[in-house]
């Protein structure tokens, strides 16, 4: 290697693909530059991968207060491959006046929830970083009630198959037989409702990758940890947990649209399908209803907006122009009350004391 210190071994489970592990050591004279093509070989090793160690590297994505050379080509160089930096919270190394975050991990296409840590355990001036991935995925289990049954078929299907005369006590003469008839009974009643049951189909799935749903909630859980404390800490860590996730998001989006686009073939016609979506001018307002018609064009909807809104902004005309008693009584209040001075019976006294109180008020103001 050119600029960093590296061991690599690649882990090969039964139920995964191989895994890269990269224990990763770059020294403070090396290179700034130079040692993104050490990391960069490591990285083609295996399709999966994480990079793990002291890279002597500070910026403020992974919680340093100061930017430095190296940090800033590792964190274009990260952006640049889509890799995933891992840190803990805390700093892991510790200096005089001084305390920095340099031991994290690079992170590649290995989208399993993880914690780092790091333990104040040895007299040295760098903690124990620890990275613990969990392989023990949650698998929501389907639900046996979300279904929908049709009563009327099961009640008509239940008396076509199945008889009570079948089971009239003198046919029962010990218990064999009668374990035979619950067994029949109950198998004809289970038949019969699968028979009339469908599952209930939801139109909303979600489609969205399993490392995205953990991200969502890791973002959320920081969220909700900064609103009840009103910690700063926790807002900076929710807000690098939404660039994340903003960050995944875009490459998931870009990952769906290229295998769609890849998908497509001339023999199915998806091809014209998806050339006539993206070709065609869609209009922002749908086509409006009206009592003359249909407003299709967008001069015909802008009038028929207009007229609407004049018409409900215009007072109704009364019939014949009549007007009853109740408006005159209306209208004669109302003019008493608009003619009449109004007239107000202010203590001298109390206009003091209210004086007073604002006058205390304004002085304990803070300024």
């Amino acid at each position: 290697m050119q600029a960093i210190e590296a061991t690599n071994i690649i882990l090969t489970p039964l139920d995964h693909d191989p895994v890269s592990i990269v224990s990763v050591y770059i020294p403070p004279s090396s290179d700034d530059n130079l040692f993104t093509i050490d990391l960069e070989y490591f990285l083609q090793t295996s399709s999966h991968c994480v990079v793990f160690g002291d890279f002597n590297a500070t910026h403020s994505a992974w919680n340093c207060n100061v930017n430095s050379n190296r940090g800033k080509h590792l964190f274009n160089f990260a952006n640049i491959l889509n890799l995933h930096i891992a840190f803990p919270d805390s700093p892991t190394r510790f200096g005089h006046n001084s305390a920095n975050t340099i031991d994290f991990a690079l992170i590649k296409n290995f989208y399993y929830p993880y914690t780092i840590k790091s333990i104040n355990d040895l007299y040295s001036d760098h903690n124990p970083v620890f990275l613990n991935f969990d392989f023990k995925l949650k698998v929501e289990s389907s639900n046996p009630r979300a279904i929908t049954t049709n009563w009327k078929d099961f009640r008509i299907n239940l008396n076509n198959n199945f008889s009570l005369f079948n089971y009239y006590p003198n046919n029962i003469n010990n218990t064999n037989d009668l374990e035979t008839k619950i067994t029949e009974f109950t198998e004809a009643v289970v038949a019969t409702h699968s028979h009339a049951s469908q599952p209930i189909v939801n139109a909303h799935r979600n489609y969205t990758p399993n490392h995205i749903n953990q991200l969502i909630k890791h973002k959320n859980n920081l969220r909700k940890r900064y609103q009840q404390t009103l910690n700063p800490f926790y807002k900076t860590l929710c807000n690098r947990a939404q660039a994340n996730l903003k960050k995944e998001l875009k490459i998931y989006s870009n990952d769906t649209w290229n295998a769609r686009l890849e998908a497509l073939n001339t023999t199915d016609n998806s091809l014209w399908e998806a050339q006539r979506f993206l070709k065609n001018k869609r209009s922002q307002i749908p086509t409006l209803n009206c009592a003359t018609g249909m407003a299709v064009t967008d001069p015909q909807k802008a009038n028929l907006l207009a007229n609407t809104i004049k018409n409900n902004f215009i007072e109704n005309n009364r019939m014949q122009d009549n007007y009853d008693q109740d408006d005159e009584v209306v209208t004669s209040a109302v003019n008493t009350f608009l003619s009449s001075p109004l007239l107000l019976k202010l203590n001298l006294s109390c206009l003091m004391k209210l004086l007073t109180s604002l006058k205390i008020l304004a002085l304990k103001r803070p300024r």
